[in-house]
């Protein structure tokens, strides 16, 4: 492999760290990130020009109509619901009620011939899935924490357009606004999409389809935590004594540790279980509810690593962690656990998201 193409791997790779820190759950209510994920990775291919060049602009009024048509096939009864499944904490989501809607009126045929017999219906659904992409997730997708990248796309507006869509409904209406609908991806971001596709199609659709069986409360969920997620209830057992080896303090923000739904203690992965299983004693350590939530599956700054590094090789740290160990019957894993955080941060890309504290 030539020095260019490793370059070119090394970003294609950087590119789907950051696409699937933008999948953690915990961040958004609704499923539109991955609607709007999957949309311009299609988009990309089928607004190619003649010569096969990918598309490097969107407009979002092409996605509004690939977001119904990607989102057409869940508007339909779920059997074991016995109605269409949620995708939305709070509800439904109001693009999926708005499809719904529309398709309840064309007696649910299909997208083609709906499109062709209510013209007009359409366009009206078009307009309000459309204007719904930019008033929410488009601008609010590429955030991390409190900071926005636009790695992805760059657009004209940013969150506040949601305090004022006037200027959105003019162009919509063809009247003189001087709203730009045009989303252009950022450098080499369509040739990642289609060389990461056979990756992240999978991912995208597996994380949306588990998002949608826990806002519904569907056994696909329980089956895949059982399979494949840590228990927590397990490790909960070691809070008091890994509290008492921190003095009470969150390892993270190192403030003291309380009672309050936020700054409770939890036990966390430093090296998160889904980068790497690793449930010893050495991995573990305590943290406000509200750091660990923060934290989720990301990986922590290289100041928490340098911390947790200088606590497993603090020798009365490390004693009392195999007093623990002997106690609980549990395994420690302290060289093994320094090999696997060592090994991760020291491959890790420039562009790779660290999470260093709430904000």
């Amino acid at each position: 492999m030539s020095l260019r193409q490793n370059r070119e791997a090394l970003d294609a790779i950087t590119f789907a760290e950051k696409v699937l820190a933008l999948l953690d759950q915990g961040t958004f209510t609704s499923t539109y990130k991955f609607a709007v994920l999957l949309g311009l990775m299609d988009l990309v291919v089928e607004q190619a020009d003649s010569s096969g060049n990918l598309a490097s602009m969107i407009t979002t009024r092409q996605l509004a109509g690939k977001i119904i048509e990607i989102y057409w096939a869940h508007t339909v009864t779920y059997s074991p619901l016995s109605a269409v499944p949620r995708q939305n904490t709070r509800g439904q989501a109001e693009i999926i009620s708005k499809i719904e809607r529309f398709r309840h009126k064309n007696n649910y045929s299909t997208l083609f011939k709906a499109k062709r017999q209510h013209g007009a219906a359409y366009k009206a659904l078009v307009d309000t899935v459309e204007k719904k992409l930019i008033e929410m997730p488009l601008p609010r997708l590429q955030y991390f924490g409190q900071q926005e990248q636009r790695f992805v796309y760059d657009i004209a507006w940013d969150r506040t357009v949601a305090d004022n869509l006037k200027s959105v409904t003019a162009y919509q209406r063809q009247q003189h606004s001087e709203f730009d609908n045009r989303i252009h991806l950022a450098p080499q971001v369509a040739d990642h999409f289609v060389a990461l596709n056979g990756l992240l199609r999978p991912l995208i659709q597996r994380t949306w389809a588990l998002q949608v069986a826990k806002i519904n409360q569907l056994e696909e969920s329980k089956l895949e935590a059982f399979l494949f997620q840590n228990k927590r209830a397990v490790i909960a057992q070691f809070s008091e004594d890994l509290s008492d080896i921190q003095s009470n303090q969150c390892f993270y923000c190192e403030k003291p540790l309380g009672s309050s739904q936020k700054t409770k203690p939890e036990v966390d992965h430093f090296v998160p279980w889904a980068r790497y299983p690793n449930d010893g004693l050495a991995n573990l350590v305590v943290a406000h509810s509200s750091c660990n939530l923060a934290k989720s599956d990301h990986i922590a700054a290289f100041d928490h690593y340098q911390h947790w590094q200088e606590r497993n090789n603090d020798q009365s740290v490390v004693s009392a962690i195999e007093q623990m160990a002997t106690q609980s019957q549990w395994e420690v894993r302290l060289v093994e656990s320094l090999n696997i955080a060592q090994t991760l941060y020291g491959r890790l890309d420039d562009g790779v998201e660290l999470w260093a504290g709430l904000k």
